[in-house]
């Protein structure tokens, strides 16, 4: 479910496909948040009856292959990407800040979702999940904190 901008590994990718990614993010974690009963794994086999859709039974979990948190990751790197590369005097940049606090909120959905999951299903790849969401929470707010104090110290 990668967007094509992610398939480019030396550019970077434009602000539209940005939004576009996180946009089908945010629907992906709206769709599982709503149907517990499916999970997004790396260790899911691929679906093999592709002319039905799975249907699990009640109380069971179906196992969809991909990665949440790769997504996340691949969003965060490039906004941080797309900044380093735009002058920071400039009303874009301060734009593209803005697109920040609309990425946390969908890391903070993708840490609610690992929480979720993690009861359900316990594995290491669960446990690491959480773990670099929690990580890349911590990165924006630790910075954020950073900012907001040295600005109120003078």
């Amino acid at each position: 479910m990668e967007i094509v901008c992610f398939q480019q590994n030396s550019s970077i990718c434009s602000v539209s496909n940005i939004y576009s990614a996180e946009s089908e993010l945010n629907t992906l974690l709206e769709v599982l948040e709503n149907n517990k009963e499916y999970i997004v794994s790396e260790s899911a086999e691929e679906w093999e009856h592709e002319d039905r859709e799975p249907a699990p039974a009640a109380g069971e979990i179906f196992k969809i292959p991909g990665s949440v948190v790769s997504f996340a990751d691949r969003l965060d790197d490039e906004l941080t990407r797309s900044l380093q590369h735009i002058d920071p005097h400039t009303t874009e940049y301060i734009d593209r800040l803005g697109d920040e606090e609309a990425l946390y909120r969908t890391v903070i959905r993708c840490q609610i979702y690992f929480e979720r999951v993690s009861t359900v299903e316990i594995t290491a790849d669960v446990g690491a999940n959480l773990n670099r969401v929690i990580m890349r929470r911590l990165e924006h707010v630790y910075f954020k904190v950073f900012y907001t104090f040295s600005r109120t110290l003078m």
